[in-house]
């Protein structure tokens, strides 16, 4: 049986993890792209960006297949980036990005719980 302190503690991650993402996306990422003028600023500035990259490897997955079914259905011509080719569909990626980085922090803390019961 689930406990409500499994719970809160389970949001508690989803909350952390959406507050890395977003401080990624809208702190670190502006301040980094400033130091991608030298050689070495643009190498620091991918190893800084590459974990949130691997983590979203599904994520992009996702967004190329719905992507291919629009460009089936509306045959817009850019194949994968259909989805980038209309507003709702920019929309649907920022909340499904949103969704998706909570649910990885859960998954986390989920995770790490099962392992701490075992030992």
């Amino acid at each position: 049986m689930i406990n409500v302190k499994q719970i809160l503690l389970w949001v508690k991650g989803g909350i952390a993890s959406l507050s890395l993402y977003l401080l990624m996306r809208f702190v670190i990422n502006p301040l980094l792209d400033s130091m991608r003028i030298s050689s070495a600023g643009h190498i620091i500035t991918e190893i800084i960006n590459a974990p949130i990259l691997i983590v979203s490897i599904p994520l992009l997955f996702l967004y190329s297949i719905i992507g291919f079914g629009l460009d089936a259905v509306f045959h817009t011509g850019i194949g994968y980036e259909s989805l980038n080719a209309f507003p709702l569909g920019i929309i649907f990626m920022e909340v499904f990005n949103l969704f998706y980085f909570f649910f990885i922090g859960v998954f986390i803390v989920w995770i790490y719980g099962n392992i701490k019961k075992r030992k």
